[in-house]
């Protein structure tokens, strides 16, 4: 490593403590008026500085060009956002940018594509060019899609440098809210948090049949609560729970896909749900802990689900759980790890009573730093306490590049209105059949997805097809859920699966193979979305006694699917009883009484005829 090396990692470090503290300090005494654009600049400074321009291994000739695109970039990107600190009152009074103003514009606008080419890959730029041109050459198009071309003083207006654009609402979420979080989930994890996540959840479910994957799960669950990351959640995770899963006869793929699956669903479980539960809120207009209220029984029914299908797979197998001296006591492992659940209660009880998220988080994280001095295992020091400030601004690196360029898009959506001109499409190709636009809107979000972070994917299908769940009779929320659902889903869905690409690397497994097993054994999360679609009861919006009642067909239903899926129940399930059981879990959701008796008489000659047949066998083969 040169000297110019040293130095920019050095810089980086010191701007990403910098970028840390500078957002708690405003968290405590006020946001200013600037949040957004000293976020957005610090961000890309960052960018500028910590990933390269050339990939692999380089030319010295090559170095130097690195070494002054540093510069370059990160002096332009800091030049151009005090430009438009300076410019953004007079052009609120006088909306017209002189050339000046527009010359800024194309350098950040250049900048922030360029960042997002490096952390997220060129679809989102590339999407951000194309509609930039569709708002420019608008005129050249034919149909219900022509408008009138709009001018590059007028696209400058609206991209820079007010609260539109660059920094629209999805950046000053990031600048906010999201990055106190992913603060809070470093310090967590800095902490050795995650270490002891893994004991309590091997406690828990070491001893039983395929327990290392079982604890995969739950601990996927607790980290991936507050981590708000799958493919970080793997990393951490999955390094302690993907070889115990080998050590107990798991394949390595199929170990890496169970790690993959139970990550992947921490971004759908609150509170931080992928960091996207903000942006949902803040676009339904649903108050935060509204949302959190919401997507609480789908994120546990999405778990229970994976559970089941864990356990019927390890029985048909026959791989057992851990030795005795391998698991952990209880009681011993949740006394050690006690204290740092305690600032998660801490956060979870402020935001109930109302206290404003950003404050919450705030005396959250004091908390957290407070009591990890009550251990020596998990003692904060000066060192770790920098470690996690850094890792925190690093961490959203790629969220707000991604949210930067997803602004571009989005100020074209409402100068052109193309996402009603799409949404009447879309319904018009379906012919206004609900169903097929729940279907094409999930294989859009599939597709839209592969290469995009989920957050800037749910924003840019939000705008562009929200309005047509909408307009077809569902709910907004149950809309809003069904699009996050399947954009989360991309991370373990082939090709992209990028979640199944680093369990891969852990366990050794291949990252197709490792993304296919992954989506056989998330197979249920599939469904799920179009079950709370219909039944908005599952995401708590009917009476108590509705949601309670469509809770418990949800677990029905989910049972018999996992058994039918896995062909396991007590012992091994003949083709007739698997069928049956798939008819099943689909009959239990009919609002006629006597129809309901047929799914709940199914089962129960099932599990008698397999009571009967487990009986005749020897230990080994039922299990």
């Amino acid at each position: 490593m040169d000297t110019f090396e040293r130095i920019t990692e050095k810089m980086t470090s010191i701007i990403a403590i910098g970028l840390s503290v500078f957002t708690i300090y405003t968290a405590l005494f006020g946001i200013i008026k600037f949040q957004r654009h000293v976020h957005v600049a610090l961000i890309l400074v960052i960018v500028s500085l910590k990933f390269p321009f050339f990939k692999g291994d380089i030319s010295h000739i090559k170095r130097v060009i690195e070494a002054n695109i540093k510069i370059f970039m990160s002096s332009l990107a800091i030049a151009a956002t005090i430009w438009g600190m300076i410019r953004w009152e007079p052009l609120t009074y006088m909306p017209y940018p002189n050339t000046v103003d527009i010359i800024f514009c194309v350098i950040l606008l250049i900048i922030i594509l360029e960042s997002a080419r490096r952390t997220v890959g060129f679809i989102m730029p590339t999407l951000a060019i194309l509609s930039l041109g569709y708002a420019y050459w608008g005129d050249y198009f034919p149909g219900e899609f022509f408008h009138k071309a709009f001018s590059i003083s007028r696209i400058a207006y609206e991209l820079y440098p007010g609260e539109g654009g660059f920094y629209s609402t999805p950046i000053g979420v990031c600048a906010t809210f999201i990055i106190l979080f992913i603060i809070f989930g470093s310090f967590l994890s800095v902490s050795g948090g995650t270490d002891i996540f893994i004991k309590i959840a091997n406690s828990i479910a070491g001893r039983y049949s395929g327990g290392p994957a079982k604890v995969a799960v739950i601990a996927s669950a607790m980290m991936g609560m507050i981590s708000g990351s799958a493919v970080a959640n793997v990393a951490t995770t999955g390094q302690i729970t993907i070889p115990l899963m080998k050590r107990v006869g798991f394949h390595p793929n199929t170990a890496g896909a169970i790690e993959s699956i139970a990550s992947t669903g921490g971004q759908l479980t609150p509170p931080i749900m992928g960091a996207t539960a903000f942006i949902i809120a803040d676009i339904t207009g649903i108050s935060y802990i509204r949302l959190c209220y919401y997507a609480a029984v789908p994120a546990a029914l999405f778990y229970f689900s994976l559970l089941l299908s864990v356990h019927y797979y390890a029985k048909i197998l026959g791989i057992k759980g851990l030795d005795g001296s391998q698991i952990p006591k209880f009681f011993p492992s949740l006394l050690k790890g006690i204290h740092l659940s305690v600032p998660i209660i801490v956060l979870v009880m402020l935001l109930v009573s109302r206290y404003s998220i950003m404050m919450s988080v705030v005396w959250s994280l004091v908390a957290l730093i407070v009591l990890s001095m009550t251990s020596s295992a998990t003692r904060l020091n000066i060192r770790k306490i920098f470690k996690a400030l850094e890792l925190g601004s690093v961490n959203m690196v790629t969220l707000s590049t991604a949210c930067a360029c997803a602004g571009i898009i989005i100020s074209v959506v409402n100068l052109t209105g193309i996402g009603f001109k799409l949404s009447y499409s879309l319904i018009e190709i379906s012919g206004g059949n609900p169903f097929v636009v729940l279907l094409l809107v999930m294989i859009v979000s599939i597709v839209l997805s592969m290469g995009l972070p989920p957050i800037a994917c749910y924003i840019i299908l939000v705008i562009l097809v929200g309005p047509a769940l909408e307009e077809v009779g569902f709910t907004k929320i149950a809309g809003h859920m069904f699009i996050f659902y399947f954009v989360v889903l991309s991370v373990i869905t082939p090709p992209y699966c990028i979640g199944s690409y680093t369990a891969a690397a852990i366990s050794g497994g291949d990252p197709f193979k490792t993304g296919f097993i992954a989506m056989k054994y998330g197979l249920y999360s599939y469904v799920l979305p179009f079950v709370f679609i219909y039944f908005p009861q599952l995401l708590l919006q009917g009476s108590a006694v509705e949601n309670i009642a469509m809770i418990t067909k949800a677990v029905f239903s989910i049972f018999c699917f996992e058994s039918a899926s896995e062909g396991f129940l007590l012992v091994k399930l003949k083709i007739i009883e698997r069928l049956l059981l798939f008819a099943a879990c689909a009959l239990i959701y009919s609002s006629n009484y006597l129809v309901m008796i047929l799914p709940i008489s199914i089962l129960a000659w099932i599990v008698i005829n397999q009571i009967h047949k487990r009986k005749g066998l020897p230990d080994a083969a039922a299990a």
